[in-house]
């Protein structure tokens, strides 16, 4: 079945955008979903070839404008772009460039200083302190003690400190934000420490004062014959107003807990760009101008370190209206809905593992067609962390709308989107060997012009690992696995299994595994191992290591690849057997650096399928 793509007319579109971009974005978007919707029951489908000229002008309307964590140039053949073209959108998430000018300075005072956790945690220790010293000082009677004029002076300290801080604060977040009603707390901050740090600069000058002038004879509230009574009783009124005064400063112990709370989400979503503009603070990044990429809209205790679902309603509903959705990719925790207007949609994905091969095909179907609708639809996609499986989904789009061709560019701009560079080099993109390999899943499905893969049934054969030798017991003795289709329970335990032989070879450092009695399987497997050693950190599913596969992307015997990029067509190619090879870096948990002094340079593994007709 041929599939033909039919241009929008550009009559209406041309007056008022000279340029074009509308009618080329509409294109892009009216090509990815016409490629699939009138295939959407095919299994081997062949499209015309599209123009290169088509494919990078898409890059103009899913890019922003270039910045310091991404050189767009040298990733992408953009000659025939305009630099005006790509920066046309401005990215409302971008940190500011590095250099010494003014939203520099202010980024990192509001970054590195008012925002830092232990700078927070500082001044709410200096809020406590401050609170038992005022009360210290109101329970002594008579203040002209040695005592209480060292608290006085303390206290005018700690006020002055207070006032530096609200000072900074302003400078940092602006006048403007920073008196704005929506932040009332800063307003009342501002007020408490203004007017408590005049009232500990009078006090002290006026205790000062009337020790001075004799009032308080040999510390003793009595006042000597030859001092107006009426001149003592004054200044005993007024110490003890500015006492009581003073009290208003415990407002800040509950005004604190905001500044915390922004310290800790920052320290939790590490080096991960955040939209910090006009006094939001969200983690939530425009990966493009209409896909938005965050973290979990959170409630309760979880909102102290991850999104509160009230701020992100609240942007959306301000920045988008009604033309936006939210993709939630949490399969262990949801939300209510309404609080965006019942425009959530949820695709289950376990925390550290992948969405089946047809999930991701329908997942872009869907999105496509919101995209579609109208030209300011967008959409946020989010997880727990809005990294692994918000980065898989995304990436696929990318894939999908032809802005790049190949899997790991799309990766590779995914994370350098997501990462804040001003603060650290961490790179917060997609990680997990499993999530990785099912971006290129898609990006050979889309190579391949099919809509969803064939289903292959197999059967395991023979696994081998290598370079287990400080894996546990090192002879592989203490390893069990599991294997499991799709998100079903366990299909296949090996210690339910009497006649499975496993051999180590020490001289090889080899572990051959054969299954006679392993069923088969076909499309999303997943196969975890287990080791009863303590010495073999469990990090992601509690398990050593495991692995997703899908089977009809397992290459034929030999390592040769099934796939061939260059045909249009796919036919399947019969044999009897394929081969699965997995490097270190390819198997999840085993992946991270952190277990490489376990998990050697050799580690690997091999397997053998006999594919079942």
């Amino acid at each position: 079945m041929m599939a033909e793509y039919q241009q929008v007319p550009t009559n209406s579109v041309e007056d008022n955008d000279p340029k074009g971009r509308m009618f080329q974005k509409n294109k892009a978007l009216a090509r990815a979903k016409d490629r699939r919707g009138s295939t959407a029951m095919s299994m081997n489908v062949r499209f015309k070839d599209q123009d290169n000229e088509d494919v990078i002008s898409n890059t103009k309307f899913f890019l922003m404008e270039d910045n310091n964590n991404y050189n767009l140039a040298e990733e992408i053949e953009l000659e025939e772009l305009e630099a005006e073209d790509i920066s046309s959108f401005n990215d409302p998430s971008k940190p500011p460039h590095k250099g010494c000018n003014c939203n520099y300075i202010r980024w990192c005072t509001l970054r590195f200083v008012i925002q830092s956790l232990l700078f927070r945690l500082f001044s709410f220790v200096l809020v406590i302190v401050d609170s038992f010293l005022i009360v210290t000082d109101i329970i002594i009677d008579c203040p002209p003690t040695l005592t209480s004029r060292i608290i006085e002076f303390i206290e005018l300290g700690i006020s002055s400190i207070f006032f530096l801080e609200v000072g900074i604060r302003i400078f940092a977040l602006s006048p403007k934000v920073f008196f704005s009603w929506k932040h009332w707390f800063n307003i009342s901050d501002f007020v408490i420490v203004l007017a408590t740090c005049s009232i500990s600069l009078v006090y002290t000058i006026v205790i000062e004062n009337s020790i001075a002038n004799g009032a308080f004879p040999n510390g003793s509230c009595d006042p000597e014959e030859d001092i107006e009574f009426l001149n003592f009783t004054k200044v005993l009124v007024l110490m003890r107003i500015f006492r009581f005064l003073r009290l208003i400063r415990l407002i800040r112990l509950y005004t604190e807990q905001y500044h915390i709370k922004r310290a800790i989400r920052q320290k939790v979503s590490q080096n991960k760009r955040r939209y910090q503009h006009g006094g939001v603070d969200l983690d939530l990044t425009y990966v493009t101008s209409r896909i938005i990429a965050m973290s979990f809209p959170s409630s309760g205790i979880m909102s102290w370190y991850r999104n509160p679902i009230r701020e992100v309603s609240a942007f959306l509903n301000k920045h988008h209206g009604s033309n936006y959705r939210v993709y939630n990719l949490c399969n262990e925790r949801t939300y209510n809905d309404s609080w965006f207007h019942n425009r959530v949609y949820r695709w289950p994905i376990d925390d550290h593992n992948v969405p089946t091969v047809n999930e991701m095909v329908d997942f872009v179907d869907e999105v496509v067609d919101w995209l579609c609708e109208d030209e300011d639809n967008i959409i946020a996609v989010h997880c727990k962390g809005g990294k692994g499986r918000t980065g898989t989904m995304i990436c696929i789009l990318l894939i999908e709308f032809e802005i790049f061709k190949d899997a790991m560019t799309s990766l590779e701009f995914f994370g350098q989107r997501r990462t804040d560079r001003n603060v650290s080099k961490q790179f917060q993109g997609v990680e997990t060997a499993s999530q990785i390999r099912y971006v290129t899943y898609f990006e050979k499905l889309r190579n391949l012009r099919q809509i969803y893969p064939e289903k292959i049934w197999m059967k395991m054969e023979r696994m081998k690992i290598s370079g287990i030798r400080r894996v546990g017991a090192g002879d592989g003795s203490d390893l069990s696995f599991q294997i499991a289709m799709g998100r079903t329970s366990c299909l296949y335990l090996s210690n339910d299994d009497p006649t499975k032989s496993w051999l180590y070879d020490r001289a090889t450092d080899c572990l051959t595994i054969i299954t006679p009695k392993c069923p088969k399987f076909a499309n999303d497997v997943r196969i975890k191992f287990f080791c009863s050693s303590s010495t073999v950190p469990k990090i992601y599913e509690h398990c050593a290591f495991f692995f997703w596969f899908h089977t009809f992307f397992i290459d034929l015997d030999g390592g040769q690849e099934s796939l061939d990029y260059k045909k249009v067509s796919y036919v399947p190619m019969k044999s009897e057997q394929r081969r699965l090879v997995l490097k270190r870096e390819e198997i999840d948990n085993s992946h991270k650096e952190t277990t490489w002094k376990i998990y050697r340079e050799n580690f690997e593994i091999d397997i053998i399928f006999k594919v079942i007709s």
